[in-house]
């Protein structure tokens, strides 16, 4: 075992890195809320939901716009993505502030014995 010790994260790399993972996750929930709509579309879910939501709100018809509500969840989801991305580095930022002050953050690495 090794012993590292991180005194430093590069706020700028950190900003790259949380973008590049917040747009992955992104785009998977994207699909996959698409996958799901169609899924529920085909199965007659949606036409179900719509209808209970008819009947709750003692309207003779209801429909979701599927455009409306994916662009709604998209421009929603570029939020968060960006909030994360400057949230993460704003903390890389107060972690190299506070790892100054108590001697940053000491990680045990396994090294490969067999040399290969």
């Amino acid at each position: 075992m090794t012993s590292v010790r991180i005194l430093r994260i590069n706020p700028r790399a950190m900003l790259r890195f949380s973008l590049v993972l917040a747009l992955c996750l992104w785009l998977m929930v994207l699909v996959a809320t698409v996958v799901i709509w169609l899924i529920a579309a085909v199965t007659g879910t949606l036409t179900r939901v719509e209808d209970l939501v008819a009947q709750l709100l003692a309207e003779s018809s209801f429909h979701f716009e599927p455009i409306k509500l994916l662009v709604g969840a998209a421009a929603t989801g570029v939020v968060l993505l960006l909030t994360a991305a400057i949230l993460s580095a704003i903390f890389s930022v107060l972690f190299n502030l506070v790892a100054g002050r108590v001697g940053g953050l000491e990680v045990s690495v396994a090294t490969n014995e067999s040399g290969a």
